[in-house]
């Protein structure tokens, strides 16, 4: 080879080794560039328990010429004491020539007393378009309804419980570990102000049975429920007069077992 036409064949295929790299900065793995981006604008959003609806926003990097159609997913704490309305699944459409669309929520309000109820949404699909980092927004909604609870710990407080003395309108003991059966955990409630007890009481087991003994300020029994069957839950509604104290004792009847026991108030 002569002089000179080694620098030129090497000059041929510097371009071609620099397209091969790619481009700093380039589109996220298994994305197309040329698609728009489509995503939330907000992370999150807290809101007390009141009618109202709610919006959250999703936003295009930049205008397209066609429709985007954005399918959703939600999760959360959906049940007796629902606040709000939203299909399990569904989509929503930004136009095409705009840059954004909100996706609504309603929000209901009610009088029970209950705990802070959390609603996420997850963009799971957007067709022809690209879905962008921000794909899940959480909407927690805060209950205003609830009378205030001064709680006592037992003597052994489990670890997840709230500490001594807090005041809150929902209670949840999460027990768990060695659960001796048939001795009972007792845990004192006062209220803030006369109301009735709702208590929700789950074995975290299929196969054990839970007891809830109920007990007055006098120490006088008033109520006994057991499950009916094995992994099923005990509920109840209990009065309390201000100044007076509530005693909540759980068993696990045939098995150590750990659970949970939720304690809101109301009216």
């Amino acid at each position: 080879m002569r002089p000179g036409r080694e620098l030129l064949t090497l000059l041929t295929l510097l371009p071609l080794v620099a397209c091969s790299q790619g481009s700093p900065g380039g589109v996220t793995e298994g994305s197309d560039s040329s698609k728009v981006f489509v995503q939330f604008t907000t992370t999150s959003l807290n809101r007390l328990e009141e009618s109202e609806n709610l919006k959250f926003r999703l936003e295009l990097d930049r205008v397209s010429k066609q429709n985007v159609v954005v399918h959703f997913e939600t999760a959360g704490t959906l049940g007796a004491f629902s606040d709000y309305d939203i299909p399990a699944a569904g989509q929503v459409t930004v136009p095409a020539g705009a840059i954004s669309t909100d996706l609504h929520v309603n929000v209901f309000e009610d009088l029970d007393g209950e705990l802070d109820e959390y609603l996420q949404i997850k963009l799971i699909d957007a067709g022809d378009a690209n879905l962008g980092v921000q794909t899940t927004t959480l909407l927690t909604i805060l209950d205003d309804d609830g009378v205030p609870f001064v709680e006592i710990e037992p003597n052994e407080t489990p670890t997840t419980a709230n500490l001594p003395g807090a005041i809150d309108y929902g209670i949840r003991y999460e027990v768990s570990g060695d659960i001796a059966p048939t001795v009972f955990d007792f845990f004192r409630v006062d209220a803030a102000q006369t109301c009735k007890v709702n208590v929700s009481l789950n074995p975290l087991s299929s196969s054990a049975r839970i007891a809830l003994n109920v007990v007055d300020h006098d120490g006088n029994l008033i109520a006994y429920e057991e499950a009916n069957f094995p992994g099923a839950s005990v509920t109840g509604t209990w009065p309390l007069a201000i100044g007076k104290s509530l005693h909540l004792g759980v068993a696990v009847v045939n098995e150590p077992t750990p659970y949970v026991m939720d304690v809101t108030g109301t009216n």
